[in-house]
């Protein structure tokens, strides 16, 4: 049975030197991007947190091509992340990538015949990646789920009747693996959040729905990581969520509505909130969103032993950051999001480091 946190530690913050970041492995690196207003050009943001692969610990930027954008969504321990890039002088087309950090080689991932773009999001410890192919049809576009191995791509949409079918994370499960996302088609009368298992451990795609409750049943609902233990995290609507599949002492089985978890005076507003990643202990992260006035306002969330609790609550440091989106959080509970410094709205990437 999994040993659940039940109380919040204190954090340290690291400013990043990058915009954003959004994955984070168990060694301590993350990924994201940086970006250049003068140009509108993004890029690779690499951050290491030690000597690694040949590089010194700190901030990079891997060549992948002079004057194209591209960001970094996710990288595993062994140093190969992924992301996309957006094909040279073509903005609206993008094509994903896998980078092998130590030997510098850029791969670029295949689409699925007739496809003309794609994104990969995440990547799991056998570098098996996750994401999207698209392709142009009569009335717009078709969006499939994919995975790539080592050599071949896999399309989930054969699994699922469905026009849009997104795959947002994987998750290795011995001799196996699970991949969740969400799908929509016209046979569909909202957005489903779903969960993927591969042959080798049942074969076969379950629809998250199911668990939710019956009132209101037009509500539709994503799906965006997941742990060994089948907890799946995400939003149902506007609201954080937490599909479990498994027993243990950390959720109660079923449906889990996370944003009745947050602190008193998040639930007297009109915010809506999501969870973007949970880790093997069961420390969950997202953000909520609220106007105050007519101003948009982001926080920062983490979710431990059924309660949402503010980072910002639980951070020292800085006194002028606003920490607005916690992304992902790695086995050792390492936080990383990005937020405002010092009034500066373009935005800054962070990494919380858990103190107890």
């Amino acid at each position: 049975m999994v040993e659940c946190m039940r109380e919040p530690p204190q954090y340290t913050l690291t400013a990043i030197d990058a915009r954003d970041l959004y994955g984070i492995n168990d060694l301590g690196d993350a990924v994201g991007r940086n970006y250049e207003p003068t140009s509108d050009l993004f890029w690779t943001s690499l951050y290491l947190s030690a000597d690694r692969w040949g590089l010194p610990a700190g901030i990079h930027e891997p060549a992948m091509g002079q004057g194209v954008s591209n960001r970094a969504y996710a990288i595993n321990d062994h140093g190969r992340m992924v992301g996309f890039m957006h094909e040279e002088n073509s903005l609206g087309v993008t094509l994903p990538y896998r980078y092998d950090v130590a030997t510098a080689n850029l791969e670029m991932l295949q689409l699925l015949g007739g496809d003309f773009s794609g994104y990969a999001f995440d990547i799991d410890a056998q570098d098996r990646a996750v994401g999207q192919s698209i392709k142009q049809i009569t009335n717009g576009v078709e969006v499939r789920a994919v995975v790539w191995d080592a050599s071949s791509v896999t399309d989930l949409g054969a699994i699922l009747d469905s026009t849009y079918l997104y795959a947002n994370a994987i998750v290795p499960l011995d001799p196996a693996y699970a991949v969740v996302g969400a799908a929509y088609s016209s046979s569909f009368d909202r957005i489903h959040a779903w969960l993927w298992l591969s042959a080798a451990q049942r074969g076969f795609a379950a629809d998250m729905t199911d668990l939710e409750p019956d009132d209101p049943p037009e509500i539709g609902s994503q799906a965006l990581d997941m742990n060994s233990s089948f907890h799946v995290v995400g939003s149902r609507g506007e609201r954080a969520a937490l599909w479990s599949l498994g027993e243990d002492a950390c959720r109660r089985p079923g449906f889990n509505d996370l944003h009745d978890e947050l602190p008193e005076d998040l639930l007297r507003l009109e915010a809506s909130s999501v969870v973007n990643a949970i880790n093997e202990s069961n420390v969950a992260v997202g953000q909520v969103t609220y106007l105050d006035g007519l101003a948009l306002v982001l926080e920062a969330i983490v979710w431990i032993g059924g309660y949402g609790y503010r980072l910002a609550d639980l951070t020292d440091g800085d006194e002028f950051w606003e920490l607005q989106a916690a992304t992902a959080v790695n086995g050792s509970g390492v936080i990383v999001g990005w937020g405002i410094h010092n009034g500066d709205q373009a935005g800054q990437a962070f990494i919380l480091t858990p103190t107890r």
